[in-house]
């Protein structure tokens, strides 16, 4: 059977007809399995040389009955982080992840591994290969595909983008107490290249609710960036829960649209991270200790939401090899 098994009823024909396109085929669609022998080595080959399929999905099954959420990645986007990220997610890096850091109308975070040997190899305050594991290039000097203003650019016409254009994806609450569905689609923008990277292909993104972009700190000291710029991206992910394109001109960059908004909305939240001065926990102790560290607080224990399992799926033409 397909993975996507808990979908809401005014996701089914959206749903339904991407599987008829791919007559539900197992092949082009794999649960991703822990491999901790590649991931503790992220210049593997595994990690280095396997780039993502031209576009795919992944599918987040949660923990405490939350549901499921999809992410529709396109490699145009960004090649170097959607790289990282497809090789991390196939080798189970985000399989059993904490959303740590909730905050509502701002973001929600995840992206260290259960088992602090595997996630401090991906931070970059405590890794021992800092020239594998933080991101090279990184932007301004990378290829990507941000937004900038709207124009009338062709659609996708990938099976994947198709898919991300058509679902009814979360639901909010209007003025009048309603629930209003909103349509996630990528936004149509003009593209800005770098690299010669072929932006032509692929939607640009701003950080607008529902994208992802790597997590990642800014720094101040790049010239024609006075307000600063990303540069140690590893392994974090975020996701917008409002429109914070304010994040743009730092450049982070949105590689991903979630499906399925209504799942993550769910997320409780425990305040701002203790790092940054909130009562929430506290993101130098996940990476020192791991899962440990947020199940040794019941309450967290009880609520937060973590990832329980994640499926890869991708286009007929793209790489079998998942």
């Amino acid at each position: 059977s397909c993975p996507w098994h808990s979908i809401r009823s005014i996701q089914i024909l959206a749903f339904c007809s991407w599987i008829a396109l791919i007559q539900c085929d197992r092949q082009h669609c794999k649960v991703a399995t822990l491999q901790p022998e590649i991931l503790q080595d992220p210049c593997h080959e595994e990690m280095r040389h396997h780039p993502a399929p031209d576009s795919f999905v992944m599918e987040f099954e949660m923990n405490h009955n939350y549901g499921t959420f999809v992410a529709h990645c396109e490699r145009g986007r960004a090649p170097v982080h959607v790289d990282r990220v497809y090789n991390l997610a196939r080798l189970g890096y985000y399989s059993d992840n904490y959303f740590f850091r909730n905050l509502p109308g701002f973001v929600s975070q995840f992206g260290t591994a259960g088992n602090p040997s595997l996630s401090n190899i991906y931070n970059y305050t405590t890794t021992t290969n800092p020239d594998c594991a933080i991101l090279k290039p990184q932007p301004p000097f990378m290829a990507y595909c941000m937004g900038e203003e709207e124009t009338k650019e062709e659609p996708s016409q990938s099976l994947f983008a198709r898919l991300a254009k058509s679902v009814l994806a979360p639901t909010d609450n209007d003025k009048s107490g309603k629930n209003k569905p909103i349509l996630i689609q990528p936004t149509t923008t003009t593209a800005t290249r770098q690299n010669s990277n072929n932006c032509t292909k692929v939607k640009s993104l701003s950080n607008t609710f529902g994208t992802i972009s790597m997590s990642t700190s800014y720094k101040k000291d790049l010239p024609g960036y006075p307000e600063g710029v990303t540069w140690n991206a590893t392994a974090e992910l975020f996701i917008n829960l409002a429109d914070n394109t304010r994040l743009d001109k730092h450049l982070f960059v949105p590689i991903c649209t979630v499906i399925q908004m209504d799942t993550v909305l769910k997320f409780p939240s425990f305040g701002e991270v203790s790092d940054l001065g909130g009562p929430g926990p506290s993101l130098g102790l996940l990476y020192e200790k791991g899962n440990d560290y947020i199940e040794s607080n019941s309450d967290w224990k009880s609520k937060m939401a973590k990832v329980d399992r994640v499926t890869i799926c991708h286009d007929d033409d793209d790489d079998p090899q998942v």
